[in-house]
């Protein structure tokens, strides 16, 4: 029997968003940790820093001044996400850093919104892990 090619789109990562609705409880380093706990296990993993305007979570993985950041991507026209990936030192662990721009990037337009979802779910890991700020603005 002869079996015929499937056609299907390769699998997509797992979103798991890590959030709460108060600073300074510690949802980088848990989600920094998992990061690292699902790496070791040999998943490709992507951590990405959403907490615009107060990103933080590239100093739980000793990554000293990322070159690029989300912030990056979001202002230029027709930016990428995966071109703001940086390495951790994790292998298998990569990392979108979080912008420090000013707090007006926080409340993205609604199109910007639906574009960075886009990108998210195209990320080329088994895992993207969302690193989301504290529940203080309206997105």
């Amino acid at each position: 029997m002869v079996q015929a090619a499937t056609t299907q789109a390769p699998p997509r990562g797992r979103l798991v968003a890590v959030g709460g609705g108060k600073g300074g409880t510690g949802k980088s380093v848990l989600a920094a940790n998992l990061g690292i706990a699902l790496a070791q296990l040999r998943q490709r993993v992507i951590l990405v820093d959403l907490d615009l305007g107060g990103a933080n979570l590239h100093t739980c993985l000793g990554v000293r001044s990322p070159r690029r950041s989300l912030g990056d991507a979001l202002r230029r026209k027709g930016g990428c996400i995966r071109d703001v990936v940086e390495p951790t030192g994790v292998e298998r662990l990569e990392l979108v850093p979080g912008s420090d721009d000013p707090l007006e990037i926080a409340n993205l337009p609604y199109g910007s919104k639906l574009r960075l979802i886009r990108q998210l779910r195209a990320l080329p890991a088994d895992y993207v892990i969302l690193d989301l700020g504290a529940g203080t603005h309206l997105n």
